[in-house]
């Protein structure tokens, strides 16, 4: 996919309601010792037993806990692609009912190719959203993969570990910068050399979502600095880097 394409189709996922996050909320169980002490009014009855007393004491709380473990296990959910109707546009749905407005791709143009073509018979998929996107991809001989890093979700091909990052900023200086940070790069403001070293700075196209394998911040800067005057330079030894104007 290139680099337009990708900032293309991230700016329209981008344009979706507010995102939630994937992770589903973890119940608390609390639990606490009840004590309960004889009447001297009640002498003459007997007093209950201490195990009597506990299995009565248990009990709302086995109760609250069968609620909360209930409520932990959400019903499978059921996406549907639909008869000409595109898996890329069916994907699109799903993002937007989960309310996830941060996606980034990584796939070529055979395999955009793929997703954009419509289907000719309807398809249904139960469970959960990655496990869905990865049948889909069963389905269609694409090794789809999602995954979700900074709350960006990130919709690949790419074998082995990947880094997910949203692009962003108000100038193509910063967001290079906040890259670099998220990369684990060191990115140097000011002194006698500073990482921006062209004279000018550009505006930023748009926020969009890049997928490299782990680690790859030479990948990522190749799609950012795409159509722009300037160039990386990478120094390894020093995980330092330093944006100079295009020779």
């Amino acid at each position: 996919m290139t680099p337009q394409l990708k900032k293309s189709l991230a700016s329209k996922s981008a344009s979706s309601e507010a995102m939630s996050s994937f992770e589903d909320d973890n119940d608390a169980f609390f639990a606490s010792d009840m004590q309960v002490k004889p009447s001297s009014s009640s002498k003459a009855k007997s007093a209950p037993s201490k195990l009597s007393v506990k299995k009565k004491a248990q009990a709302p709380l086995l109760a609250a806990d069968g609620k909360a473990a209930s409520k932990a296990l959400p019903a499978p959910t059921t996406f549907v692609i639909s008869v000409n109707e595109s898996p890329y546009r069916a994907l699109s749905r799903w993002f937007h009912d989960k309310r996830i407005d941060k996606v980034a791709f990584a796939l070529s143009a055979e395999e955009q190719e793929v997703l954009m073509t419509p289907m000719d018979k309807r398809m249904e998929f139960t469970g959960s959203l990655p496990r869905t996107i990865t049948q889909v991809g069963d389905a269609l001989d694409l090794s789809l993969r999602l995954d979700v890093q900074q709350g960006v979700a990130g919709l690949h091909t790419l074998k082995g570990p990947v880094d997910v990052r949203w692009v962003k900023g108000e100038t193509l200086k910063s967001a290079v910068a906040s890259l670099a940070e998220s990369y684990q790069w060191h990115w140097l403001d000011g002194g006698v050399r500073a990482s921006w070293m062209s004279e000018d700075d550009y505006p930023l196209t748009g926020e969009y979502g890049v997928v490299t394998p782990r680690g790859g911040f030479d990948k990522a800067l190749d799609t950012v600095l795409e159509g722009y005057p300037v160039q990386a330079q990478l120094i390894s030894s020093s995980r330092t880097v330093f944006i100079t104007e295009r020779q």
